[in-house]
C-alpha cells in the first residue's frame, strides 16, 4: 500500500511539473503607498519616485519601509514637489543609491533617512529645510561635501558621524544647535566654520576628526570664541572642540577654568601641554589618545580629574606640579584619569620627586593618588590622615 501511494504522489508531481505557468509571476512590489497622500513606484533602471502631496511617513526600523525588499536595487531617488518631509528611516540601508533630488517643497529630513547610504556622494540639501534628524546622513562614507542652508536651525545627534570621506562642510548662518556626535569621525575633515547664530555644540561634536587642525567661530558668536583654532565657551570659558590636530605644545589661557569632556582627544600632535591655576577641572576623555604627549604641567587649582582624562595617552613620561598639598586635593574619577598612571615621574617645581611628605592637616590620600609613580622611594604621612584610598600607591615600584 506504501509503495502504490508513493507512486501516486510521484506521478501527480510529474504531471504537475509539466503544465506551464505562463502569466503567473511572482515579484517583490514596485509600487505603493508611503503616506496618507504619497505614493511610490520603482522602474526597471533603479529610480525610486515619491509622488503626491503631504507628509512622507515615519517608520520604526528600516525593514518596515514599503520597498525594503527592493533596496539593493534602488540606484536614485526623485521626490516629487508637493511631499513636505522625508521620513524616519526612509532611505536606510540603500547602499546602491548614488543621488537624491530633494524638491523645495521638503522643510525635514527624519532621522536615520539616509543612513548607511553608503555609495551616496553628493547631496543637495534645499533651502526649504528645517532640521537635519539624528542620524540622518550617518556612515555615508562616500559623501565628500555638504553644504548645509541658512534654513536649517538644527543638525540631530550623529547626523554627519562617520562620514569618513566628508573633507568640507558649510553651516548655514541660522543653524543655533550642533548635536551630540553631529561630526564626530568625519576623518577626512580638516576645517569647519561656525556661524555665529549657533548657541550649542553637543558633547563629542567634532570628536575623532583627527584631520581637523582648525574650527572657526563668527567673530560675532555671543556664545563661543575662537582663539588660534581653538574653541571657547564664552560664558563658562570652557573648551568644546578639538581641532589643534598636529600642533605640538598648547598652553591654556589663563581665562580657561575648565578643561571640556573630550576637549583633546586624539590630538596625535599635542607633545605637552600647560594647565594654568585658573582651571578647577578636567573632563572625561579630555587627553584620550594623545599618544605622543611627553609631559603635563597642572596648576594648582585643579580639584577633579575626570574618567579615563588620560587614557592611552602612552607617550606620557612627566607630571609637573608645583605644590603637594594641591595635587593631594585631585579627585581622581577613575584609573585611567592620573596621568602618573603613563607618566611614572612626579616633579615638584620640575624637580623629580623621589621623596613625598604629605602636609600636616590632610586627612586623606586620595584613590590613585600617586599610582604608578616609580620615581617614589619614600613617602611621609601625617598623624592627620585617617584613610588612604584604593589603589593610592599601587605600582609604586620603588617604595
Amino acid at each position: 500500500m506504501f509503495r502504490k501511494c508513493l507512486s501516486v504522489i510521484l506521478t501527480l508531481c510529474m504531471l504537475l511539473s509539466a503544465i506551464p505557468l505562463s502569466g503567473i509571476t511572482v515579484s517583490a512590489a514596485t509600487s505603493g503607498t508611503c503616506g496618507e497622500n504619497l505614493t511610490w513606484t520603482l522602474d526597471d533602471e533603479g529610480t525610486l519616485t515619491i509622488s503626491g502631496a503631504g507628509e512622507m511617513d515615519d517608520w520604526e526600523y528600516y525593514t518596515y519601509v514599503p520597498w525594503y525588499n527592493e533596496q539593493s536595487n534602488i540606484k536614485s531617488v526623485i521626490i516629487e514637489n508637493g511631499v513636505t518631509s522625508i521620513g524616519d528611516y526612509a532611505f536606510d540601508f540603500c547602499q546602491s543609491l548614488t543621488s537624491v533630488v530633494i524638491p523645495d517643497s521638503v522643510t525635514s529630513i527624519g532621522k536615520y533617512a539616509f543612513e548607511f547610504c553608503t555609495s551616496l556622494t553628493s547631496i543637495e540639501i534645499p533651502d526649504s529645510i528645517t532640521s537635519i534628524g539624528d542620524s540622518a546622513f550617518r556612515y555615508c562614507k562616500s559623501l565628500t561635501s555638504v553644504e548645509i542652508p541658512d534654513s536649517v536651525t538644527s543638525i540631530g545627534d550623529s547626523a554627519f558621524e562617520d562620514c569618513y570621506s566628508l573633507t568640507s562642510v558649510v553651516i548655514g548662518d541660522s543653524v543655533t544647535n550642533i548635536e551630540y556626535s553631529a561630526f564626530r569621525y568625519c576623518e577626512s575633515l580638516t576645517s569647519i566654520e561656525i556661524p555665529d547664530s549657533v548657541t550649542s555644540i553637543g558633547k563629542y561634536a567634532f570628536s575623532d576628526c583627527i584631520a581637523l587642525t582648525s574650527v572657526n567661530v563668527d567673530e560675532n558668536n555671543s556664545t563661543y570664541c575662537s582663539i588660534d583654532g581653538v574653541v571657547y565657551n564664552k560664558d563658562a570659558t570652557i573648551i568644546v572642540c578639538y581641532p589643534i590636530g598636529k600642533r605640538g605644545k598648547f598652553i591654556i589661557p589663563d581665562s580657561v577654568t575648565s578643561i571640556g569632556d573630550y576637549a583633546f582627544e586624539n590630538c596625535t600632535g599635542l607633545t605637552s601641554v600647560e594647565i594654568p591655576n585658573s582651571v578647577t577641572s578636567i573632563g572625561n576623555y579630555a587627553f584620550r589618545q594623545c599618544d605622543s604627549l611627553t609631559s603635563v604641567v597642572i596648576g594648582d587649582s585643579v580639584t577633579s580629574i575626570g574618567e579615563y582624562a588620560f587614557y592611552n595617552c602612552t607617550g606620557l613620561t612627566e607630571v609637573n606640579i608645583s605644590d603637594i598639598a594641591a595635587w593631594c586635593n585631585i579627585n581622581f574619577d577613575g584609573y585611567y584619569s592620573n596621568p602618573l598612571h603613563y607618566a611614572k615621574n612626579l616633579y615638584i617645581n620640575n624637580v623629580l620627586a623621589t621623596e613625598i611628605v604629605i602636609p600636616d592637616g590632610k586627612t586623606s590620600v586620595r584613590n590613585y593618588a600617586f599610582s604608578g609613580c616609580t620615581s617614589l622611594t619614600s613617602v611621609v604621612i601625617p598623624d592627620s590622615v585617617t584613610s588612604i584610598g584604593k589603589y593610592a600607591f599601587e605600582f609604586c615600584t620603588s617604595l
